[in-house]
């Protein structure tokens, strides 16, 4: 069951959001193994694993937050569900935002 409302500032989890517009693609899945493949490579990195893939991933998430909260908040007919990271993550409490931001200060302070 999803949580769904036509305002842009509600809640809407991203592993339930299903577009029939996506194609068969789930945004919200894809979403969840981004998360989830971040978190893994966190879990590598605490264990000295090289951290590089770490770096691209939390890049690509942060040009992607960037991207799309700029397009949505210019050009409301671009994203007219909200998504994850429309508005910068505000339905989600900014953690889009700021979660590859904290990784990447952290990778900085590990090889500092």
């Amino acid at each position: 069951m999803a949580l769904r409302s036509r305002d842009r500032g509600a809640f809407t989890p991203p592993a339930v959001e299903n577009s029939p517009r996506s194609g068969g693609v789930r945004p919200g899945r894809v979403l969840l193994g981004v998360y989830l493949a971040g978190w893994l490579l966190v879990r590598r990195v605490e264990r000295g694993s090289a951290a590089a893939p770490l770096r691209v991933c939390s890049l690509v998430e942060l040009v992607g937050v960037l991207t799309v909260g700029t397009l949505s908040a210019v050009d409301r007919a671009a994203f007219p569900d909200a998504t994850v990271w429309s508005d910068y993550g505000a339905g989600y409490l900014f953690v889009p935002l700021a979660l590859p931001v904290l990784v990447l200060l952290w990778l900085r302070h590990r090889t500092a």
